[in-house]
């Protein structure tokens, strides 16, 4: 400028710390805005690091009873502790760090995002050895704990092989799914009661009550 020269620029436009010295033309006359008198006056200041750009990640689905190692994140962006269960199903929050790929001259930034957590499918044993008669309906066919017929006003068929659909329903129903299943029962003949005849009769030539 008119009134002082720069001698020494160690300025930078990185991370960093740097110094500029200025010198006044006219000591005489100028003296600097701080006060200060001598014609020689050194600059330090610091470039630090700036924010990076990025979007937050969306649309994040996991399944209940996974970790966080099973929830893909886009690219730049990692989980802060991936060891991490995703927990009940539901929406949950988990801090993730984005790294841009500057490290010198940007921060590493840390955010919270939510995932959608699903619920998972149980484990379950389907029923088997089921048994009805032929006039019965599924109400009269008990199933195992957990169990239940998705109509029990069906009639159970006629005597034979029949299928019908079970629906096992989860003690934790928050986090599990109810499951249809298709269920095998053997439908048996139903009895019939006969007479019972006792006595002797003597023919009379019409009928006779037993």
């Amino acid at each position: 400028t008119a009134d002082y020269t720069v001698t020494t620029n160690n300025g930078g436009i990185t991370v960093g710390q740097y110094d500029v010295v200025l010198n006044l033309k006219d000591s005489a006359n100028y003296k600097w805005s701080d006060g200060t008198e001598t014609a020689t006056k050194t600059i330090e200041f610091e470039i630090t690091k700036a924010t990076p750009t990025y979007t937050a990640p969306e649309n994040l689905t996991a399944t209940y009873g996974e970790t966080l190692v099973d929830v893909t994140l886009p690219a730049g962006w990692s989980w802060k502790d991936s060891n991490l269960s995703v927990g009940n199903a539901g929406t949950n929050e988990f801090t993730a760090v984005f790294t841009p790929q500057d490290t010198t001259n940007f921060e590493i930034v840390e955010i919270n995002v939510s995932v959608a957590v699903g619920k998972t499918i149980p484990s379950y044993d389907i029923p088997f050895d089921i048994e009805a008669t032929y006039g019965d309906t599924l109400a009269d066919v008990t199933l195992p704990d957990g169990w239940s017929w998705k109509d029990s006003t069906l009639s159970v068929g006629n005597a034979g092989t029949q299928t019908f659909v079970a629906v096992f329903t989860p003690s934790d129903t928050n986090n599990y799914n109810s499951v249809e299943e298709n269920i095998t029962i053997t439908v048996a003949k139903k009895e019939v009661a006969e007479p019972a005849v006792s006595g002797s009769y003597t023919y009379t030539g019409s009928e006779q009550t037993v």
